[in-house]
């Protein structure tokens, strides 16, 4: 009896969830729209990145900016527009952020008027980022009413 119940409880402690996957980034914004100032002419979009996942992750930056890619609405799909932080001058720091599992990060993005998604690299600590990517919702900058 007591070997069954020292084996179950040890099954049991090794397995963490089993729908939830060792890496799991999710990206998102904010809100999904938002109007430029009068006086703008660019909004910034509040980024928000959790990792759901069972392991620590890391996502490179540059500064305090999480390095991302940008994609512009083309059509029915997505552009690659311009990419933030990727190359960063050397006066920045640039150690990546380490996001345990349940940990969130905010990383502000400044943006002219148009559709746009942002993925986010990202990798189990220690791997290179360009493991996996995260992609935010679709959100649109209009120009003021």
């Amino acid at each position: 009896m007591y070997r069954r119940s020292a084996l179950l409880i040890a099954l049991l402690l090794a397995c963490d969830s089993p729908t939830r996957s060792n890496v799991s980034l999710v990206a998102a914004t904010d809100r999904p729209t938002y109007v430029l100032a009068t006086d703008s002419s660019v909004a910034t979009v509040d980024l928000w990145v959790e990792n759901t996942g069972r392991l620590t992750l890391e996502i490179p930056r540059c500064g305090s900016q999480l390095a991302v890619f940008i994609d512009g609405r083309a059509g029915s799909g997505w552009q690659l527009l311009w990419e933030r932080g990727t190359i960063c001058p050397a006066i920045y720091p640039m150690t990546p952020l380490s996001l345990a599992p349940g940990e969130r990060a905010r990383s502000p993005i400044t943006l002219p008027s148009g559709t746009y998604r942002v993925r986010v690299p990202h990798a189990i600590a220690g791997r290179p980022a360009d493991d996996h990517t995260a992609a935010s919702n679709a959100f649109t900058i209009s120009d003021a009413p």
